[in-house]
């Protein structure tokens, strides 16, 4: 799925229509309420969403010249993400 130029993520449910194929976290710890996720392509990238949620989506693509090392690299980055507080999105 692609995402068009400027997505706007209101809410939770958005998060969830938006990239649900997805595992999505999310901090509202200290009313940050922001999020961040991740697909992997077969081809090796890795293209990376987050912001604020009610804010425009940013994002980020990187190839790692193959999808086992795509993988490894998301789910050191989700890793961060859950130690500074960041919670898995349940659907």
């Amino acid at each position: 799925m692609k995402k068009p130029d400027s997505l706007l993520i209101t809410d939770e449910a958005m998060l969830l229509l938006t990239f649900g194929d997805c595992k999505i976290f999310i901090n509202t710890e200290e009313n940050h309420y922001k999020f961040w996720t991740y697909r992997v392509g077969l081809d090796g990238k890795a293209t990376f969403y987050w912001g604020r949620i009610g804010k425009v989506v940013q994002e980020l693509e990187k190839d790692f010249g193959s999808k086992w090392r795509a993988v490894n690299e998301a789910e050191d980055k989700a890793r961060e993400k859950l130690n500074k507080g960041y919670r898995l999105l349940d659907a």
